[in-house]
This record gives C-alpha cells, structure tokens and sequence, in this order.
C-alpha cells in the first residue's frame, strides 16, 4: 500500500521482527545443526559461545516469528474487510511461490509457504468473533505443546542419529550446487514434516489473534493496543521470565546428559515459553518505538518493515553468499558469538541497500513483483481507510 496509508509503527515492529528471525536462523545457515546440534561445542567451546547460543535459543528462536505472524494476522484481517476473498487468495498464491523458490535455492526453514497455507483459513476466520478466534488461539497453542510433547518423547525413545557434520562440512564448502540442492530438498520435507507439529499451530494461532486484534482495534491506530498489550505483558511477565531461561538452559545443555531424556522437557518448554516470551518482547517493543518513534533506528526498522519480503529473501541470499562454498565459503568457519555479530552486520547491509533502493525506486523488489503477479485489489472498500484511523486520533497519516 502506499506510504500514506500505513501505520510506521507496523513497519518499525515488522522490521524488529526481520532481525530476530535473522538471528535466530543464522547460526543453521553457517554450521551443522545450528545452535541445536552438538557440533558447534567441540570447534566453540568457550563462554561467549555457550551463552551465545544461550541466548539465541532462549530468546530469539521461534521468537520473532510468532511476532512476525502476529502482524500477518493483524495485516491480512485488515486486507479482508474490503471483502475480496479471491484477491487475497490469489495474494497467497503468490506468496507461496516466493517460498518455494527461497526454500529450495537458499533456505529450507523457509515460512513463506507455510504461511500461504496456514493463510487459506483467514477469510474464513477474520469472519468469526473475537472470543472464537482467541479461543482458537488457546486451543492451537495447546495442540503445539501436544505435538512437541509427542516428537520430544519420541525423539527421547529413538535416540535418531546425528547429521554427519564431515558431511556437511565438505558439501557446503564445495561448490557442489546439485548436491546442496539436493540436501536442501530433503531438510526442507523433514522441516514441514516436523514443523506441522511443533510451529505450525502456533503461527496459526499468532494469525488468529492477530485478526482478534484488528477486529478489536479498528477505526483505530495500531498504538492503541499499548494499554491491553501492557495489562497482557504485566498478567505473563513472571512465567515469560521464568520458562524461557529454562527453556534455553534445557537447549545448550549436552545432549548425552540424563541419557537424552532432556530433549521431552525441552521441547515442551520450547512451545509454552515461545508465545509467552513473543508476547513480552512485542509490548515491551511497541512501547519503545512509541516512545522513540522519531529516532533513526527507529525509522530504519520501520524501511526494513515496508520491504520485509525482499528483506527477509534478501537476508537469506546474503547468508548463503557468505556460507557456502561458490561464494565466500565461510561455512563452519563463525561460531554463535560472533553469529549474532554477523547477523547485526547483515541487517545493516541489508538496511543500507534497501534505503538506496526506495531512494531510487520506491517499493521493494520482490514487493513490486508481487504486486504485479497478484493484480489490482478490487472489491468494495473498507469502511475507514488508515489516514482517516489516524486523523480520528489527531494524528495526520506518515
């Protein structure tokens, strides 16, 4: 949409979110296993690592997506009130092109698709009340921690091999694209295999109540949700604060301890903790870019959150440049440490870029492409546009 009617407050939180999926997915794209396998700990095995990988797994990993899916929910149920199902279908239709095509060139954690997927039960659902839709929510992240529970026993009981880190090691520093692709098809089967169990629901249930919170605050500008988002962090802060160390301290711990046992409570921990800590960190970031809604970090994640799509592929190219070995080959070569410090430089080159891109273009790649592939949005048009939602508080539209 055009600048005049977005809320810069979207994009800035949209771009806050781009950075943590960022940092969170880096250390799978530079070494075996990630921060999840055991690799990482004989080649790193000092302090800054360890609470490294600590905090990219107790604070970031599935994280800022549910936050991410937060504002699709919220973005697709506005989208919806002018009616027109079919264009929004045709939208993820599109959408999950880009996802299939970033899956199997760069990276097989790719969301897009699932989100094209999970999407398809929008229109349906932006129609329902909100009580349904938060009730939905409940029962989803309720079905995650049962599809957690049962792979986290069944991986305890199984004891599965370990990927070969040789293996992979030679392959990613070769230049061996067929062979990449290969492996990349097969992980990319294992992560929707898996994923329909352990992320799926909850992604569901963020779009879920991020339509309840559209449906609930419309006619008004996104910061109006501060006051109930505040009285929501306030009623969870201690059982965020609580289970997420302790999720990330079940997640570095070696694995042979207790004889695997860990990895049941672990991963259980994983879907209670995640929605909890995602609820903390997006009250605690809505408040922050409120109050510093005129600064330049603030303005760079918000150009960050109006090009997400060509940021997030584009982040995806950039870690594969850096990776793999037809490029500069630096797979297995940095640690989690120095991972988040990649990431932070990452994202600013991709900030860099994007804003020489908007100067000389104005809307994102990947976002024209879109645009063009989905076709002009007809339908009737909804009942209050997002300059006249400001206005109504005294704000003029950015």
């Amino acid at each position: 949409m055009p600048d005049s009617a977005r809320d810069p407050v979207i994009d800035a939180l949209r771009g806050v979110a781009l950075l943590g999926i960022l940092a969170a997915n880096l250390p799978f794209f530079g070494m075996p296993g990630g921060v999840a396998g055991s690799w990482w700990r004989a080649e790193f095995p000092g302090a800054p690592d360890l609470a490294a990988a600590f905090i990219i797994r107790a604070a970031f990993e599935n994280t800022f997506i549910l936050i991410f899916s937060f504002l699709f929910g919220y973005g697709a149920a506005r989208q919806l009130e002018s009616g027109n199902a079919a264009w929004f279908r045709k939208r993820l239709l599109v959408l999950a092109g880009f996802g299939i095509v970033h899956a199997l060139l760069f990276w097989a954690g790719d969301i897009l698709l699932a989100y094209a997927l999970i999407g398809l039960a929008l229109p349906a659902a932006v129609r329902w009340p909100v009580k349904r839709l938060l009730r939905a929510a409940i029962v989803l992240w309720v079905a995650a921690i049962i599809g957690n529970a049962v792979i986290g026993i069944a991986l305890a009981i199984l004891h599965p091999p370990l990927p070969d880190a040789v293996a992979a090691l030679a392959l990613f520093r070769s230049r061996d694209i067929a062979a990449m692709f290969g492996i990349r098809l097969a992980e990319w089967a294992e992560f929707y295999i898996f994923g329909s169990f352990v992320l799926a629901p909850l992604i569901a249930g963020a779009f879920f109540v991020g339509a309840a919170a559209r449906k609930t605050f419309a006619g008004r500008p996104f910061a109006a949700m501060l006051p109930a988002a505040e009285r929501l962090r306030r009623a969870i802060f201690w059982p965020a604060l609580l289970s997420s160390p302790a999720y990330g301290a079940l997640a570095v711990a070696p694995k042979q301890w207790a004889g695997g046992a860990l990895i049941a409570p672990e991963v259980i921990l994983r879907a209670i903790s995640s929605p909890l800590l995602a609820t903390l960190i997006f009250a605690a970031t809505l408040r922050f870019l409120l109050w510093a809604a005129d600064w330049r970090l603030t303005q760079i994640f918000a150009l960050n959150g109006r090009m997400s799509l060509s940021v997030y592929i584009g982040q995806s190219v950039l870690m594969a440049l850096l990776f793999h070995g037809y490029a500069v080959g630096a797979y297995g070569m940095i640690g989690p440490a120095w991972g988040l410090g990649v990431a932070l430089a990452i994202f600013a080159l991709m900030s860099l870029a994007a804003a020489l891109w908007r100067r000389h273009f104005g809307q994102g790649p990947l976002e024209a492409l879109s645009a063009r592939l989905t076709g002009p949005r007809l339908g009737r048009a909804a009942t209050t546009s997002a300059p006249q939602e400001e206005a109504m508080q005294g704000r003029p539209g950015q």
